[in-house]
């Protein structure tokens, strides 16, 4: 019994001595941290101001960056909406000129004609709605009088068609259609007479020996007042009384031009379509994407050479390359400009940065 309660008496002991000690060490840990150097504190609160201070002006050049990209994206299309409204400048001003063009080219003509008929001179000269006709390419056209406009001369040229022949010939009282045909068979030139030279009674008096028998011809059509129009394409010397030849001779000029002012039109209509796909496809190829200013594409209309084009696919070139050239000086002061702030800032978020390790390392140290 006495040793029972000895052990416990003891144990009592034991748990009041490991309380005591508990509460010992408590006690002078709350000193301690009741002790703790301000310092520390100090070091710790400083800390956190690098590390805001840090933060702040980070996100201040993250949202510069940010900024910069929206500014310039909002530029770029900026110069896309300005070469678009270029583009539908130039296309509208060659759809005004189509329009303008149009009525005059079909005025007259169906428009699946191929080839149109000109009543020229006693014959039907096929032509093409877009080729020109040009009287001195289908006719040469010989005789005394030049009133007519048309350059008259001698007919030296007929010499390469039929050749030459001297001939002796005495006609004396000879009616004119008599002698015409007789002297076109000796150089078996087909021949054909109007119906008033067929029909005049006027008489041929004239002898000459050892002549070319062009140069006969030439007397004789500048002493009776004949015009010659030789017919290239059939080979045919018709001859005219003047009076004929002229009233002919206007309405071929009158039948010539108002086909040429259709076929140049046609060309003009030609040429414009072909101007309005080269400038749009200029467009797509160089102007159409202002994104990509700085790319190859961009600076290979610097080798675009305005020569190759029409005059009014030049102009557009050109006006292109004057936006372009503007666009990207724009852009590249916006970039400078960027860049400028940006450095600055950049340095500002450094020495932040610097310090913020210098707080850090003096934090860690204490």
């Amino acid at each position: 019994m006495r040793m029972l309660r000895f052990s416990s008496i003891n144990s009592s002991r034991s748990g009041r001595l490991a309380i005591c000690t508990g509460l010992c060490v408590l006690v002078m840990a709350c000193g301690a941290l009741s002790d703790k150097d301000p310092s520390i504190e100090a070091k710790q609160s400083d800390l956190l101001d690098k590390q805001s201070v840090y933060d702040t002006e980070n996100q201040v050049l993250n949202e510069m960056d940010l900024r910069h990209a929206k500014a310039r994206s909002l530029l770029l299309r900026e110069f896309k909406i300005a070469n678009e409204s270029l583009l539908h400048q130039f296309l509208a001003e060659l759809r005004q000129q189509f329009n303008e063009t149009q009525p005059e080219t079909i005025l007259g003509l169906s428009q699946n004609t191929d080839l149109n008929v000109l009543a020229m001179f006693g014959r039907n000269e096929l032509a093409k709605a877009d080729e020109y006709v040009d009287l001195k390419k289908s006719f040469n056209f010989v005789g005394g009088n030049v009133s007519t406009g048309i350059s008259l001369g001698r007919m030296d040229w007929l010499a390469k068609e039929f050749g030459s022949r001297n001939l002796t010939v005495n006609f004396a009282g000879a009616r004119l259609p008599t002698v015409l045909k007789s002297l076109a068979r000796t150089i078996s030139m087909p021949l054909y007479l109007s119906p008033e030279v067929e029909a005049t009674k006027q008489r041929v008096r004239l002898e000459v020996s050892d002549v070319d028998v062009l140069d006969i011809f030439d007397v004789i059509i500048g002493n009776y007042g004949l015009v010659l129009a030789y017919d290239r394409k059939v080979s045919v010397a018709r001859f005219y009384t003047l009076k004929e030849f002229i009233e002919r001779l206007a309405a071929a000029v009158d039948i010539a031009e108002q086909h040429n002012k259709r076929a140049r039109n046609l060309r003009k209509i030609t040429s414009l379509e072909s101007d309005e796909a080269a400038i749009r496809q200029i467009y797509i190829d160089y102007f159409q994407q202002p994104f990509e200013v700085e790319s190859r594409k961009s600076l290979a209309n610097v080798a675009l050479e305005v020569t190759d084009y029409s005059p009014v696919v030049s102009k557009a070139i050109i006006s292109f390359k004057q936006a372009t050239l503007a666009n990207e000086q724009a852009l590249a002061e916006m970039d400078h400009k960027h860049s400028a702030e940006r450095r600055a800032q950049t340095k500002v978020v450094r020495e932040a940065w610097f310090m913020l390790k210098k707080s850090k390392a003096q934090a860690s140290g204490g």
